[in-house]
């Protein structure tokens, strides 16, 4: 288990067995961090530090989440995101680089 992880809500998580996820991340409740692709490109979820994901995101492949980003309610992720980016919709488009500094508890 990461350093500083936590879950933000009770609920249904689904977080795929060989997902990466780095130091202070907040997942809230019904995200689900699943595997795939195809043949040699068949991966799952290698996420940062400090990272919240918001309720019902959901993830699916070989994606890359840098440092310091925030996604959104209801945001499919299916690329790969940049520090400090924040990030919403389906698919989940970056919409500022203010980063999760606000939403991630690091005490």
């Amino acid at each position: 288990m990461a350093k500083g992880y936590t879950l933000t809500h009770s609920g249904s998580i689904i977080l795929y067995p060989r997902a990466e996820i780095d130091n202070y991340c907040a997942i809230s409740h019904d995200v689900t961090i699943g595997e795939g692709g195809r043949g040699s490109d068949k991966d799952c979820l290698k996420q940062g530090a400090r990272v919240y994901i918001a309720p019902s995101a959901r993830f699916s492949g070989a994606i890359k989440i840098g440092n310091d980003v925030a996604i959104g309610v209801n945001s499919v992720v299916n690329k790969n995101l940049p520090d400090n980016s924040v990030v919403i919709g389906i698919p989940a488009k970056v919409v500022n680089y203010k980063g999760s500094s606000n939403f991630i508890p690091l005490s």
